[in-house]
């Protein structure tokens, strides 16, 4: 192993500094292997401070007939060595740098080992003690057809999760087991990869205590996914040894399996066949109904990674599965711009259902029928008569459904804080207003100040002139083979 005499000097390390390292019990790069970053701390201490005493070298050994007078002392007190701020900082980097190449099994080499070599190194380290959040763990297994989503968020966790020595979990569940070199098991994976956590997942080794510590973390991980479940005994025989490698391949050697995954391609295509989305109902949105789709697609090409979809194949599943009657206009524009792709597609339709909600909680003003739909209390409770007073919340006392408020415009602010159900609500009342409006067309009126009375009735004659008070204009007439309206004044006496 290389002699730290020989390498310090190349990262800025002076002979004196070198020396009292050396003082120290640090002679070569392996001296470094078992030290943590704490303990450099500790031993520049030491350098700083030694104690104890060393001898004066301006003391000469005076005369017999000069000793009463000689007054230089023969020990001072060991003032220890200077260290300074950045050769500190790189004797903790290379600390840190030397524990890499354990977990890599890698060899050290003086020529690489620069200082800009040890930064890179160095900032894996902060990356590592940065992360103080674990990440999301994987939950019970509740269904089959989840197996695969299973399986992607435990990869994920995986890379995420840190074992005991900072290395990333993933690295106990790589396809291949490799040997440091010479041993006959196979070469180390060589070449560049895009993080140190890539590097360390492809290379850490598969023995001694810390993969055994780290084998058993996945272990558990996969006992919470399957215990309890009709999955469980796949991986039962791998609890004693708390094996999470082993658990993990079985498992993926099952479900992943001719057997597993020719169901859920089936599954898959059953979906794509199935979906479609005819307006919001309670759980199932615009975007539950796209998730759908997408999820299926990957599946799809998971299970047969032969399979071709085109993107013309996607948006006519896509489109064709919209049967809301309000969302055929937005569908159309979609046909009409094959350039789009899926995804901008998608957006465009979720984005013209987010303006038609915003459209009516500008125009949601409804009046309710009777003692049936009174007014509400606090939160748009529904009236006495739709089961109990309104209560906070928009629920009745008496549990009756919910019910908008009588002579209300809902702003922008206040449809958004209704729920999905409540807005829909909304929506059909208004429509259901739009079409009053247009069935009374034919006969609509209103009175004034004056008591006047005006209605719009079909005229199957010629407007006779004497039909109006003598205070307003006679309206033209209309020939009857126009089919056209006249206007017919009612004072309040019904004249």
């Amino acid at each position: 192993m290389a002699a730290l005499a020989g390498y310090l000097p190349t990262i800025g390390f002076g002979n004196a500094l070198i020396t009292a390292l050396d003082n120290q019990g640090l002679v070569t790069i392996t001296d470094l292997e078992d030290l943590q970053i704490k303990d450099v701390k500790e031993i520049l201490n030491v350098v700083r401070n030694p104690g104890g005493e060393v001898v004066n070298p301006a003391y000469v050994v005076p005369t017999a007939r000069a000793a009463a007078a000689y007054t230089v002392p023969q020990f001072l007190r060991d003032r220890g060595t200077s260290v300074p701020y950045l050769n500190e900082k790189n004797l903790r980097s290379l600390v840190y740098y030397v524990a890499y190449l354990k977990r890599t099994q890698k060899t050290f080499d003086a020529g690489t080992a620069m200082r800009r070599e040890l930064a890179r190194v160095w900032a894996q380290h902060e990356l590592e003690v940065s992360v103080t959040d674990d990440p999301t763990a994987p939950t019970q297994l509740l269904t089959i057809s989840k197996i695969m989503e299973m399986f992607d968020t435990l990869e994920l966790y995986l890379q995420k999760k840190r074992g005991i020595e900072g290395n990333p979990l993933a690295y106990i569940v790589r396809e291949h087991v490799y040997g440091a070199p010479p041993a006959t098991g196979g070469a180390l994976p060589g070449g560049s990869w895009a993080s140190i956590d890539a590097e360390i997942i492809s290379r850490a080794p598969h023995s001694g205590q810390t993969y055994a510590h780290d084998n058993a973390e996945v272990f558990m991980v996969l006992y919470t996914v399957f215990h309890g479940t009709e999955q469980w005994p796949w991986i039962a025989s791998y609890k004693k040894a708390k094996d999470g490698r082993g658990a993990y391949l079985a498992a993926v050697a099952h479900f992943q399996g001719s057997g597993v995954t020719a169901k859920l391609l089936t599954a898959a295509n059953t979906t794509l066949k199935s979906s479609f989305y005819a307006g919001w109902k309670r759980g199932y949105s615009f975007d539950s109904y796209c998730s759908r789709l997408l999820m299926a697609w990957q599946q799809r090409k998971r299970f047969d990674p032969t399979s071709v979809t085109s993107n013309l194949e996607k948006m006519t599943t896509f489109t064709d599965g919209i049967r809301a009657p309000a969302l055929q206009n937005a569908v159309t524009t979609v046909l009409a711009h094959p350039d789009w792709g899926l995804e901008h597609s998608m957006n465009f339709i979720a984005r013209f259902i987010e303006r038609q909600d915003a459209s009516q909680s500008k125009i949601a003003r409804f009046q309710t029928d009777g003692r049936g739909g009174g007014e509400g209390g606090r939160g748009g409770g529904g009236g006495r008569g739709g089961g109990g007073r309104g209560g906070r919340g928009g629920q009745g006392k008496g549990g009756g459904a919910w019910k908008p408020k009588s002579n209300h415009w809902y702003t922008k602010a206040e449809f958004a804080k209704l729920t999905d159900e409540q807005r829909q609500i909304v929506r059909d009342k208004n429509a259901e207003k739009k079409a009053q409006r247009k069935a009374s067309a034919v006969s609509s009126g209103g009175a004034d100040d004056k008591g006047i009375t005006i209605e719009l009735v079909k005229s199957p004659a010629p407007v006779p002139a004497d039909g109006v008070v003598a205070s307003m204009p006679a309206p033209a007439p209309v020939a009857p083979s126009t089919g056209g309206y006249m206007m017919r004044v009612k004072t309040k006496d019904g004249n």
